[in-house]
């Protein structure tokens, strides 16, 4: 083999390599205990997607990476066990409803999405086996509530919606007081 032939193998052998590791399914987070890939981001995001959609007036669970929230949530604070599980249902809940519907949750227009939750949360049956429709409806939940929570707890959420302060108005020690009426009192009994 000449030293041409020699340089081009090198050059095709790395170029494959490099392609090979951008065609990987990552999720974008990065997280400790919990190993997650593109496919399983997609589908927690298209939960919190459905859960809290985009509005024209307000903005919608995944542009406030709720998703994201719920998967750190399970990692930093869940114990091995539950992780364990929850990955487990979340494989569960995408391959039930790929019996269901022939698609991929993350997949599924929005109404198709919100019909298969509303027949989980009207607790239907969504498998043959009774168990894993517990483990499903329990990633559920757990995904419902971490989004909810989420949701009520952003920056956008508390100021435009419920119009919190962080910071309360300044004390004003010495208010006027208003003179009482001259109503008769209500007798007390």
């Amino acid at each position: 083999m000449d030293r041409r032939d020699a340089i081009k193998t090198l050059v095709v052998v790395t170029a494959g390599s490099t392609l090979l590791a951008g065609c990987e399914d990552k999720a974008s987070i990065t997280l400790t205990n919990i190993p997650l890939t593109g496919s399983q981001e997609d589908l927690v995001a298209a939960i919190a997607e459905t859960l809290i959609p985009k509005t024209e007036n307000f903005v919608g669970a995944q542009d406030l990476r709720s998703h994201e929230f719920a998967l750190v949530m399970m990692d930093d604070c869940a114990s091995p066990e539950d992780q364990k599980l929850f990955t487990d249902a979340m494989t569960q809940f995408d391959e039930a409803c790929k019996a269901q519907t022939k698609k991929r949750f993350a997949k599924l227009s929005p109404e198709d999405r919100r019909t298969f939750l509303l027949r989980l949360e009207a607790r239907e049956t969504v498998h043959e086996q009774p168990e894993v429709n517990e483990n499903i409806m329990r990633f559920y939940t757990t995904m419902r509530q971490f989004t909810i929570r989420s949701f009520t707890t952003s920056e956008q959420y508390l100021t435009q919606i419920r119009d919190f302060n962080l910071v309360p108005p300044p004390f004003q020690a010495c208010v006027p007081v208003p003179v009482a009426s001259t109503t008769t009192p209500i007798p007390v009994q």
